[in-house]
């Protein structure tokens, strides 16, 4: 697990990959929340958290790291950890681990939370997956509460562009350490974590709206308004009205075969055969 040792193998052109794409994690860790105690000085938190970001972008090489992912990481420390110390980690429930195993298990949980939740495609493919997940939200608002619909459309905001940063970083900046819990719990034990992401997002701007209509008509403002109502948000609120939207459309067929759709799968590899010369 300790992303140093690795390096001792490396080949000159992974140097430089390695090289390029620590700088980026260590930027972003330095500034993932700083509030948080564990995270407020340079420590074995940070080295803990760059170890795992760095490991996930060398084992799912296609994803690779993507800013923003450290946010989600974080979170997950910050549930299961209560103490970090250069060799040994206090978890949630007092158990004592070595660092490295420590570790090991927040990157796991970070790796199965990005494959859950399908967000593993959205970091990958960001913009084609992103317009394929922002009309299905739009569609969950527009068939249950059409008047938000209608006020979205009205203001030039149907691409749901405001929503994008809370669905990709899963509610991480917006919601306390306890209640992310909650939406967390209630999205990864959901019987598919993907589809219910959109009525989680959908829940959201539906319990904003009343609030969204004070805000300016830009794009700018909504997304200012949007943000700051959805720190505010009680949990419970959101997961009621998300299981009401999702029961609504999971026993309508004519809506819910577009709406549970996956993200598309990647292309498939061609292989090229050649027609004229044949190669032994």
């Amino acid at each position: 697990m300790n992303t140093f040792n690795r390096w001792e193998n490396k080949i000159p052109g992974q140097e430089v990959y390695l090289t390029k794409v620590f700088g980026v994690i260590v930027s972003d860790v330095k500034r993932t929340d700083k509030k948080e105690e564990m995270f407020q000085t340079e420590g074995p938190a940070r080295r803990a958290l760059e170890e795992i970001l760095m490991i996930y972008s060398l084992l799912v090489a296609d994803v690779g790291y993507i800013q923003g992912m450290s946010d989600i990481a974080a979170g997950l420390m910050e549930m299961f950890f209560k103490k970090v110390t250069k060799k040994k980690i206090t978890l949630y429930d007092n158990k004592v681990v070595d660092f490295h195993r420590g570790n090991s298990l927040i990157f796991w949980l970070f790796y199965g939370l990005l494959k859950l939740t399908g967000n593993d495609q959205l970091f990958k493919c960001m913009d084609g997956n992103r317009d394929f997940l922002e009309t299905r939200i739009f569609s969950i608002i527009q068939t249950n509460i059409p008047p938000v619909a209608k006020w979205l459309v009205s203001v030039q905001n149907e691409n749901m562009l405001f929503t994008f940063s809370a669905t990709l970083l899963l509610f991480k900046r917006w919601f306390s350490i306890n209640n992310l819990g909650i939406i967390w719990d209630r999205l990864i034990t959901h019987r598919d974590p993907i589809i219910y992401l959109r009525f989680l997002i959908s829940s959201c701007v539906t319990v904003a709206f009343q609030y969204l209509c004070l805000q300016g008509t830009n794009g700018g403002d909504v997304s200012s308004g949007f943000n700051k109502v959805l720190a505010l948000i009680e949990p419970k609120m959101v997961l009621r009205i998300a299981n009401a939207f999702f029961n609504k459309i999971d026993n309508d067929p004519m809506h819910s075969q577009w709406i549970f759709m996956k993200y598309p799968e990647d292309p498939p590899e061609i292989e090229y055969v050649p027609k004229y010369i044949k190669i032994y």
